[in-house]
């Protein structure tokens, strides 16, 4: 198993300590910022977005459109998007533990992975559409590129 973490945030260095205390460096890489987020969703198994606060998760409706299955912080934005169980697993963003076990329990259970996957898929199709979700991406890119 390894961990994968794109983006760059304010606890970055924090992290990269962490992991080097508990010896677990070479199983935790971080990537920084990428402009392939899509290609790293598809070698994803589960994706995992302990937030605190979203406006629209972008990132949740990426990761759902590629049917992989969301490990996601019990907040009222993703409550009106998944359902805890069916579509993705809530969890309590502060609770280290908590996290922990949801992403070992997909880990450990391919059906589960599986099923939560597909209603992700079918959840974000419905309710936001193919068009809405490349112009999204589309925006998306062009934000990027002009950063």
């Amino acid at each position: 198993m390894v961990l994968l973490i794109a983006g760059v945030g304010n606890l970055e260095e924090n992290l990269k300590e962490l992991t080097k205390g508990l010896g677990i460096e070479e199983k935790v890489l971080f990537l920084g910022r990428r402009s392939d987020i899509g290609a790293l969703l598809e070698i994803a198994d589960v994706f995992v977005f302990p937030s605190f606060f979203e406006g629209l998760p972008i990132a949740l409706i990426e990761a759902m459109s590629k049917g992989v299955p969301c490990v996601v912080s019990r907040i009222s934005v993703f409550e009106e998007i998944v359902e805890d169980g069916k579509s993705a697993i809530f969890v309590d963003p502060n609770s280290p533990e908590e996290i922990k076990e949801a992403m070992l329990k997909l880990y450990l259970d391919e059906k589960l992975r599986e099923s939560l996957g597909r209603e992700a898929f079918k959840v974000v199709t419905e309710k936001f559409g193919d068009n809405l979700i490349k112009e999204w991406i589309d925006l998306y890119s062009r934000i990027k590129c002009e950063s």
